[in-house]
C-alpha cells in the first residue's frame, strides 16, 4: 500500500472506526542499553514494525507492564514483547529502558504479552511510526511498499458493501487521471479472517492457502483409511491360522461376543499403542519439519487435542478392528476345527485387488509430482539469469554516511575486484515498485525500481545494449532501463526509448540506456520492467567481486574495513549465488516434503500388497504344493504371484497417468520458466513402482515357495 492510505481511508469514510499503518523491517541490528550502559547487539531477523497509537484501540494486544494510555503517541517510544524484554535486558521489568535501532534511540513504554507462535503479525517489538514521520512524509501515492500495511477497525454499524461502491471516487480522489484505464489501480477490503489464507497478497508471514490445507487434510485421511484397510488385509488373510483357536473357544461355551470383544480388544490395544508410539515419534520428528518447514509446530496437549487424539484412536480402531472381530467370530466351530472354510474368509477378491490398484495409483501420484518438482528445481538452476553470480558476495549497509568512502576502501584491499553500492541484488525478494509516464503521453505505467551506482551492471555481467551507463551521482539524473520496460511502453527497437523522459518520483528524467533482461525474482514469475537509477539514499547493500583464489582472508579483510566504518553494527554477508537459491526455498521444502510423503504412501502400499499377497498365499496352498509335487521350481510359483500383481500395478498406473498429466500441467503454468512434461517421468515412476511390487511380492512369495508341499498337502484346503 502506499503511505497516505491510512489516514486518507480514516478521513474520508465515516465507516472507519480507527485506521493505522504498519511499516515492517526484516534482518534487523539491535542494541539493547543495559543498566551499566554497557550495549549489547542482536540480530534479529523479523520483529520489528513502526506503527501508530491506534494500532493497541485495533488489535487485542496485552499490556502487561507499564501505561495502556496513549502507547506510541511520541517519537522514540517502544513496545516491547514479555520474551524479547528477557532477552535483550534478562528482566521483564524493562519500562524505562534504552534500546538503538537504525540510528536512533527508544524508551520502552510497556512490555506486551508474547506473540502467539502462529499470528500473522509478528511484531516483538513496535516503535512509534512519527519518529519515522519525516521519511513517511517522502512516500506518496505512487510508491508501493510490501513492506507496509493498512488495518482499519469498522464500526459495528459499517456497511463493507457501501465503502467498496465509494472506493472509485476515494481513488480518483487520490490518484486522479494517473489512474488510467490501461493500468488501473484499487484497493481491497480485505478481511482479517482470510489474510492467512489469501494467496492474492503477501503479508508479513508465510501464507497457507486453503486448498493446501484441504490437500493436507486428504492426505491425512487416505494414509488413516488405507491404514486400517491394510490392518483388516492383513487380519483376515491370517485368520485361517486362527480357524482352530475360534473353534475351540466355541466347543467350550464361547459366545460370538465374547469372542468379538477378545479379537476387537486386540485390535485396539494394538491402536491404543501405534497412538502412543506415533506420539513420541511426533515429538521427535517435530524439531526436524519445523527446520524443514520453518514452522513452529509444537505438540500442545491441550483438551481439545486430547480429545481428538482419543477420537481418532477410537475411530482408527472401529475402523480396522471391528469388521476382522465380528468375521471372525462368526466361523462355525465344526468348519472351523476342520479347517474348511475355504475362500470365503474375508472380503471379496475384487475388493481386494481394487484396494491395491487405488494405493497405488495415490502411490504414483505422489512419485510422479515429485519427481516433477525435482526435475523444475534442476531445470531452474540451469537458467540464463542475465546475470553473473559467482564469487560475489552482498554486504548490507547500515548507514548511508561515508559509503563512498567506505567503498574505496573495500577497492584498495587485495583480492577485490569490483564493488558497487546499490539498493539490491539484480535478484532479490524485496523489490521496489513505482508509476511512471512518458513525457508528451497520458498513460501511466509501471516498473520496478533499483537504485544502483555506475558499476552495478559491470559487476554484476549486465549486458549494456544501447546508449551508455549510468554515472556516479547522489541523486537521480538520468536511467537504465531493460528491454521489457522498453516493450512494455510501447517502443519498436532500443534506440527508440534514448533521450524519451520519464515522469516519476517528481522529476522528469531521460533514459541514457538500455540493458539486457535479467531476472528480479524467482522464476516462477516473469520477467518484468525495470529501471536503474542513481539514489544514494536508497543503497543498502554492497555488492564485492572477490578474486576465488584466497577469498577468506579477502573476507576478513573487508570484515576489518567494515568495523573501522560501523562499529556499532555486527558485520554479516551472504554470497550472491546462496541468496538466489534462498529465492526458491518454498519449492524446496515442498519438494522435500513431497519426498517424505511419497515415502510413507509408499510403505503403506507395500502393506495392502503384503497383504494381497499373504491372503493368496494362505489360500493357495494347496496349489503351491501340487505345482511344487509336479515339479514345479520356486522362482515359477514367485513368477505366478508377481504376474498377478503386475496387471494391478498396470492399472493402477493407467489411471494416474492422465489424472497426474492434468494436474502436473497445472502445475507448471504457476513457473514462467518450466521444464516440458516428458514420458520419462512416468516411465521412471513406473519403473519406482516396479521396484517395490518386486520387493515386496518377492519376499512374501519366495517364504511360500519355498515351504515344504507335504505339509502345504496335508493342510485340508
Amino acid at each position: 500500500m502506499p503511505v497516505p492510505l491510512a489516514e486518507a481511508v480514516k478521513n474520508d469514510f465515516p465507516q472507519v472506526e480507527e485506521s493505522v499503518l504498519t511499516s515492517y523491517h526484516r534482518d534487523n541490528l539491535i542494541a539493547a542499553v543495559q543498566p551499566d550502559r554497557s550495549i549489547k547487539k542482536f540480530e534479529e531477523p523479523k520483529g520489528v514494525v513502526f506503527t501508530g497509537t491506534s494500532f493497541f484501540k485495533i488489535f487485542d494486544r496485552v499490556i502487561i507492564a507499564g501505561s495502556k494510555e496513549k502507547l506510541l503517541d511520541q517519537p522514540g517510544d517502544a513496545v516491547i514483547s514479555k520474551m524479547w524484554a528477557m532477552k535483550f535486558y534478562g528482566d521483564e521489568n524493562v519500562v524505562g529502558r534504552i534500546l538503538q535501532y537504525d540510528g536512533s534511540e527508544y524508551t520502552i513504554e510497556a512490555v506486551m504479552e508474547n506473540v502467539p507462535a502462529n499470528t500473522d503479525l509478528p511484531f516483538d517489538l513496535i516503535l512509534s511510526s512519527v519518529t519515522i514521520r519525516k521519511v513517511l512524509d517522502q512516500k506518496n501515492w505512487g510508491d508501493i511498499d510490501d513492506n507496509k500495511n493498512c488495518y482499519v477497525l469498522l464500526k459495528s454499524s459499517a456497511d463493507v458493501a457501501t465503502m467498496e461502491v465509494a472506493m472509485p471516487a476515494f481513488i480518483n480522489k487520490y490518484l486522479g487521471s494517473n489512474n488510467s484505464n490501461d493500468h488501473e489501480t484499487s484497493f481491497i477490503l480485505q478481511p482479517l479472517r482470510i489474510l492467512h489464507f489469501d494467496m492474492r497478497f503477501g503479508n508479513y508471514n508465510t501464507r497457507f492457502p486453503k486448498t493446501v490445507q484441504r490437500v493436507y487434510i486428504l492426505i491425512a485421511v487416505f494414509f488413516l483409511i488405507t491404514s486400517s484397510i491394510n490392518f483388516v488385509n492383513l487380519t483376515t488373510a491370517e485368520a485361517i491360522k486362527r480357524l482352530r483357536e475360534v473353534g475351540i473357544r466355541k466347543v467350550l461355551g464361547s459366545s460370538r461376543k465374547e469372542l468379538v470383544i477378545q479379537f476387537f480388544g486386540e485390535a485396539l490395544f494394538l491402536t491404543v499403542l501405534s497412538t502412543i508410539i506415533s506420539l513420541a515419534v511426533i515429538q521427535v520428528a517435530l524439531p526436524f519439519l519445523n527446520s524443514l518447514m520453518e514452522m513452529s509446530l509444537t505438540l500442545l496437549m491441550s483438551g481439545s487435542t486430547f480429545v481428538m487424539i482419543i477420537g481418532i484412536t477410537i475411530c482408527m480402531a472401529m475402523l480396522s478392528g471391528l469388521y476382522p472381530a465380528i468375521l471372525i467370530s462368526s466361523f462355525k466351530p465344526v468348519l472351523a476345527l476342520k479347517n474348511q472354510l475355504g475362500n470365503n474368509v474375508g472380503m471379496a477378491d475384487g475388493l481386494r485387488k481394487g484396494l491395491v490398484v487405488f494405493q497405488f495409483f495415490i502411490c504414483q501420484l505422489f512419485i510422479f509430482s515429485t519427481m516433477l518438482l525435482m526435475r523444475q528445481m534442476e531445470f531452474i538452476q540451469k537458467q540464463n539469469i542475465g546475470f553473473e553470480k559467482e564469487a560475489i558476495i552482498n554486504l548490507p549497509i547500515p548507514e548511508q554516511s561515508n559509503i563512498r568512502t567506505f567503498k574505496n576502501e573495500i577497492l584498495g584491499l587485495a583480492g577485490v575486484e569490483q564493488a558497487s553500492l546499490n539498493f539490491s541484488a539484480p535478484s532479490h525478494k524485496a523489490v521496489i515498485g513505482t508509476s511512471f509516464t512518458i513525457a508528451g503521453r497520458d498513460q501511466q505505467l509501471e516498473t520496478q525500481v533499483k537504485p544502483v551506482d555506475g558499476d552495478y551492471i559491470d559487476l554484476f555481467g549486465i549486458a549494456l545494449v544501447e546508449g551508455v551507463k549510468l554515472e556516479d551521482r547522489d541523486t537521480v539524473y538520468s536511467v537504465l532501463v531493460n528491454e521489457k520496460f522498453v516493450a512494455d511502453a510501447g517502443f519498436k527497437s532500443n534506440i527508440d526509448i534514448i533521450g524519451q523522459e520519464l515522469d516519476f518520483w517528481g522529476k522528469l528524467v531521460p533514459v541514457i540506456g538500455v540493458v539486457k533482461n535479467f531476472n528480479t525474482t524467482s522464476l516462477d514469475k516473469p520477467l518484468e520492467a525495470v529501471m536503474l537509477v542513481n539514489d544514494v539514499n536508497s543503497f543498502q547493500n554492497m555488492a564485492i567481486r572477490i578474486n576465488p583464489t584466497d577469498m577468506q582472508k579477502t573476507i576478513e579483510n573487508i570484515k576489518v574495513e567494515w568495523e573501522n566504518a560501523f562499529p556499532e553494527h555486527i558485520f554479516k554477508y551472504t554470497f550472491m549465488d546462496q541468496q538466489i537459491k534462498d529465492l526458491y526455498k518454498g519449492e524446496q521444502r515442498i519438494t522435500a516434503f513431497l519426498k517424505i510423503l511419497t515415502l510413507i504412501t509408499i510403505v503403506i502400499g507395500c502393506l495392502g500388497l503384503f497383504g494381497l499377497v499373504t491372503y493368496m498365499a494362505n489360500h493357495m496352498r494347496k496349489e503351491i504344493g501340487v505345482r511344487k509335487v509336479h515339479g514345479a521350481s520356486d522362482a515359477s510359483i514367485m513368477l505366478l504371484f508377481t504376474n498377478e500383481f503386475a496387471k494391478l500395478i498396470l492399472i493402477g498406473f493407467a489411471l494416474a497417468t492422465p489424472v497426474a498429466w492434468y494436474f502436473m500441467n497445472i502445475v507448471l503454468n504457476e513457473f514462467a520458466y518450466k521444464t516440458t512434461l516428458g514420458p520419462m517421468i512416468f516411465i521412471s515412476g513406473l519403473g519406482v513402482t516396479a521396484i517395490v511390487v518386486i520387493l515386496t511380492v518377492g519376499f512374501r512369495s519366495y517364504k511360500a515357495s519355498t515351504t515344504n508341499p507335504v505339509g502345504l498337502l496335508k493342510s485340508g484346503e
